[in-house]
């Protein structure tokens, strides 16, 4: 009887206590669903700030590898968990807040509402989930279910009025089953049962088993506990307690970056003499270890093409700059930068490429002189090192978007006249930035900028007027710190609020108990909370140092 049943069960695969699965999400969908998302942490967001960006940067690249892998089949997708961080900005205080997300498990409507959610963003364009609907063995279930009870022959099934028959259930105990459940599965786990010699609740058996189990855990707790206990006593950002540990730490990484720096000088005198490039620049929040390995790569790469092509790339090299950051593109003013993540391949066609590619500049001189004209002849401000193309291509789409109106609209034309502008990619957004610059998205609507000069200009007028001033201050508080302490430098973050920063100097050279600890090394002042040597052997300070 029980080997009649199991083999009827497995044919039909049906329960009476069965769930029925939901539709999964579609990629699609989850690509709609996350846009809101994708704007708010783009890396472009964040070009005044490199280590936020680059942290958004490889986060989103975990993110959407993560998500990736649970397509087309999520059930049998097999990832491993992993937290990432963001950095967001908050409209309301104009602060950057960071957010943990926790990647688990593989289903992608979860993910996708975690990521919304943890950022605050609706989840009303996520699909909605269907109910789940559950039946019992009642033949009114199956009825609604499947319209009608199913036509089960008793004879094939028992002569008991139970779904599965009596004899079935007392063998297993009562399981309840589940509609994909395997019925070996439920054979192995029924023979288990019945060859457990144990009972759970018998305490002299287990005890005798698990005594050196429980020995072992607590002497791995106990150690556990004395570590955490030892690090928590020193707080991250105690500037006297840490130098006093990090002090040696930091002298020696100092030497070694000093070592590694002459032998990188010697590697770029050379590359310099073969090309006549005229600056090597290093842009990217990297080790210096690995700006020497990527001028070995240039090097083996001008020794390894044909002679045509290497005099091709020596021409494009010749009186330019090379720089190393992130993208593989031609710059503003004509120089070359290679990805330090990309493949030499790219940098080879870059290469081969940069005089067509250069002829983008005479396009970028024109644009640049009809947006100056449309905004009131104002200073457009442009970094060198950026993107050419894609400088040119912004310039012409804020160009396109409010060129008659800008230059018919007499009000706007005021506001903006005798103010510094900055035209950001389409993800940035309306700000006006610590030195008085005013930044505006390439793709920006008429009213709302109309609306932010308004606020804005004035203020954007009067920082440029003091700015000036706020970095000479700074300048002359470093100098000081630096005779006071008796240090080897002294540097800072990009885009500080200068106040900020020069409150940290005055304090560092009012502490007296510090000077010893940091003569003859260098300072670096950071928003980062924690007091740590970084890798060319400068000890990072945050502002709020204790």
């Amino acid at each position: 009887m029980l080997l009649r049943t199991c083999s009827n069960f497995r044919r039909f695969k049906i329960s009476p206590v069965s769930s029925i699965s939901v539709r999964n999400l579609t990629q699609s969908e989850a690509s709609v669903a996350l846009r809101p998302f994708y704007f708010a942490v783009h890396p472009d967001r964040f070009a005044k700030d490199p280590v936020i960006q680059s942290q958004n940067e490889k986060s989103l690249q975990i993110f959407n590898g993560y998500l990736s892998e649970l397509f087309p089949e999520p059930l049998n997708a097999r990832v491993k968990p992993v937290q990432i961080s963001f950095s967001i900005l908050q409209k309301e205080t104009g602060e950057y807040q960071k957010v943990l997300i926790h990647l688990s498990g593989n289903d992608p409507q979860q993910i996708v509402r975690t990521a919304l959610e943890k950022c605050k963003l609706s989840t009303d364009s996520l699909p909605k989930s269907s109910p789940k609907p559950s039946f019992s063995s009642s033949q009114s279930h199956w009825s609604d279910f499947y319209g009608s009870p199913p036509n089960f022959n008793e004879h094939d099934y028992g002569p008991s009025s139970s779904f599965y028959g009596q004899e079935f259930m007392d063998d297993f105990g009562g399981v309840e089953f589940n509609m994909w459940m395997d019925m070996d599965d439920i054979g192995r786990k029924s023979r288990k049962k019945k060859s457990s010699r144990i009972r759970a609740n018998d305490l002299f058996a287990n005890l005798s088993k698990l005594r050196e189990v429980a020995i072992k855990k607590a002497e791995v707790h106990q150690k556990t506990t004395v570590r955490k206990k030892k690090s928590s006593r020193i707080r991250a950002n105690d500037l006297f307690a840490n130098l006093s540990k990090l002090r040696e730490v930091a002298i020696k990484k100092a030497e070694v970056h000093q070592k590694t720096t002459e032998i990188l000088e010697d590697d770029m005198e050379y590359l310099k003499r073969k090309t006549g490039v005229s600056n090597i620049i290093w842009e990217i929040n990297w080790d210096i270890k690995y700006m020497r390995r990527a001028i070995k790569v240039v090097k083996q790469m001008l020794s390894s093409v044909p002679k045509d092509y290497q005099e091709t790339i020596i021409y494009s090299l010749n009186k330019r700059k090379l720089i190393f950051g992130r993208g593989t593109y031609v710059t503003v003013d004509g120089s070359l930068q290679f990805g330090a993540d990309d493949v030499p391949e790219k940098w080879m066609n870059l290469c081969l490429e940069a005089h067509q590619r250069r002829s983008k500049m005479k396009d970028l001189e024109d644009i640049t002189n009809r947006v100056q004209k449309m905004l009131a002849n104002t200073t457009l401000i442009i970094d060198p090192h950026k993107n050419l193309v894609k400088t040119v291509k912004e310039l012409h789409t804020i160009y396109n978007k409010l060129g008659y109106r800008a230059k018919n609209d007499a009000q706007l034309q005021s506001l903006v006249s005798n103010t510094l502008i900055e035209i950001v990619s389409p993800y940035g957004e309306l700000a006006i930035a610590r030195d008085g610059i005013l930044q505006i998205p390439s793709n920006v609507n008429f009213n709302l900028l109309k609306s932010f000069l308004l606020d804005f200009a004035p203020m954007s007028k009067k920082l440029h007027s003091t700015i000036q001033q706020e970095f000479e201050r700074t300048d002359r508080l470093k100098r000081d710190c630096v005779q006071e302490l008796n240090l080897a430098s002294l540097t800072t973050d990009s885009g500080l609020d200068l106040g900020l920063v020069q409150k940290t100097i005055q304090r560092l050279i009012s502490n007296g108990k510090i000077k010893s600890l940091v003569s003859g090394l260098s300072l670096h002042i950071t928003t980062n909370n924690n007091v740590y040597v970084m890798n060319d052997g400068r000890i990072s300070i945050p502002l709020d140092w204790v």
